[in-house]
């Protein structure tokens, strides 16, 4: 336990540092680029994803998984992981001009050329990089990572000043892949200096077609409003609906992952064992709503203010977007860890049984919702979300016996914590509104009302989150005096 806390300590951190690099680029970026710079990036960048659901294969998974983990099948990963990554460069390169003609704009093809070239470089760092979540070497992976993501910032921010527009955000990607290969390669593992070989490979391509048949429907459902949008109302209306999208997901990206990181090789971790993981899914599933939940509601309420002070004001027609999925991911965070949980445990086909269901749903709700507006796609996406709770319950209740019911005891203490929470962030709100503060002083006002009721609520219902500070606080103040 106490590795996976000192683990999760530094997996936080990575995210917080992450954060910070994130916010303080989407502000410069922001005022740099113009939408519809943005939103051919955006559509590229959707594109990429669904070859990179592909790319992965599922190699970093069953790398963590595995319970008889040999040389034979690293070097059999790694083989895997270059083989396909390199095809589905191979393949996007050539149909760039396809994709590039359909959406009328030659930036398109552009862009998808300098994404391939990402793609090409990432398998040389991935199955190392695997080893290492699978050790819970999270020290290395901070460090890894937060290289990667300064170098990023800078090539992004230099180029876009430089005039290269939306090119500038897809050199930044091959830049701080380079670095990433490069401090991968620093940190790696002994064990992972292997030759790539195929011979022990048969069952690394069972998991992966799995793998990467549930990761190609995600993909393709998670990004359906990248394609629809950008062919119906344009690359300006595509960046403004990313940007709010992007809002949404910067908790996704440095909060929840930072507890999904370590969730999974923990998970996988205790199944390796044969210990039960109905306690340990139940108290992650408790601290990680205990802070999504005030999160997307701060996000709900305070979206216009958000938008202006992050983006500025050619961006404000994102702010009513940003509401609408903030409110959906109150009910997406409540299965947030299931399809870790899943993986975690071998149960790929669980997680294939959910996407086949969900992505046509949202496929055919977000091309309906096309032909209304922007915000009827929000609302789209926001029910598949809903969905895909029922869904993923039903199979976490198949491999766990964790059922609704207890889905409900693990996450009602954080009910407690966020209730009091929004309407702290709603009463700031409305008194910013009343005596006319300027966005940041209603923001500010926001933040520390709602961050003070939040931590008496976790202190003074004893939320399981409540342990995980105090330990962490004693964590430092012990290094402290060290």
């Amino acid at each position: 336990m106490s590795l996976v806390r000192n683990s999760l300590a530094w997996s936080f951190a990575q995210r917080y540092f992450s954060l910070f690099m994130n916010i303080g680029g989407t502000i410069v970026i922001a005022r740099l680029l113009t939408p519809a710079q943005i939103g051919v990036y955006s559509l590229c960048a959707a594109f990429v994803s669904l070859g990179s659901s592909l790319r992965d294969f599922g190699i970093s998974e069953y790398l963590v998984q595995e319970k008889d983990l040999t040389p034979a099948k690293m070097r059999g990963a790694f083989a895997v992981a270059i083989a396909v990554a390199w095809l589905v460069a191979a393949l996007l390169f050539l149909v760039r001009g396809i994709i590039s003609s359909y959406y009328q704009d030659p930036g398109v093809a552009d862009v998808l050329a300098v994404l391939c070239l990402y793609i090409t470089l990432l398998p040389l760092a991935s199955p190392a990089f695997a080893l290492l979540n699978r050790e819970m070497a999270f020290r290395d992976i901070f460090v890894i990572q937060s290289t990667s993501l300064v170098v990023h910032g800078v090539t992004s921010i230099s180029m876009a000043l430089l005039g290269y527009g939306y090119m500038s955000l897809a050199w930044a990607n091959v830049t701080s892949t380079v670095a990433l290969v490069l401090v991968v390669t620093y940190f790696r593992p002994a064990s992972s200096m292997l030759l790539p070989s195929f011979r022990d490979a048969r069952g690394i391509w069972t998991y992966g077609a799995l793998y990467s048949a549930t990761g190609l429907m995600n993909s393709l459902s998670g990004n359906m409003h990248e394609f629809v949008i950008g062919r119906q109302f344009g690359f300006g209306s595509l960046g403004i609906f990313s940007r709010a999208m992007g809002l949404v997901n910067q908790f996704y990206e440095n909060i929840a992952s930072a507890i999904q990181r370590v969730a999974t090789p923990a998970f996988a971790a205790d199944h390796r064992a044969g210990h039960s993981l109905h306690y340990a899914y139940g108290r992650a599933m408790a601290i990680l709503t205990s802070v999504a939940w005030p999160f997307f509601g701060f996000v709900a309420i305070l979206a216009p203010d958000l938008i202006q002070l992050l983006l500025g004001s050619q961006w404000g027609a994102a702010a009513p977007i940003a509401s609408i999925l903030a409110v959906g991911s109150l009910f997406a965070s409540l299965w947030a860890l299931a399809p870790n949980l899943l993986a975690a445990t071998g149960q790929i086909r669980r997680r294939l049984r959910v996407t086949i269901i969900t992505c046509p749903i949202n496929v055919l709700s977000v091309t309906i919702a096309s032909f209304i507006g922007l915000e009827a796609v929000a609302i789209a996406i926001s029910i598949t979300w809903m969905v895909q709770l029922v869904l993923y319950t039903i199979q976490v209740r198949k491999v766990l016996e964790f059922s609704p019911r207890d889905l409900f005891r693990a996450t009602a203490p954080s009910l407690k914590v966020a209730i009091p929470t929004i309407l702290a962030q709603g009463i700031a709100a409305i008194v910013a509104h009343r005596l006319g503060f300027p966005g940041f002083a209603g923001l500010a006002l926001a933040a520390l009302l709602s961050g003070a009721v939040w931590f008496a609520c976790v202190f003074g219902f004893r939320h399981p989150t409540r342990d995980e500070l105090v330990r962490a606080w004693r964590a430092f103040r012990a290094s402290r005096a060290g």
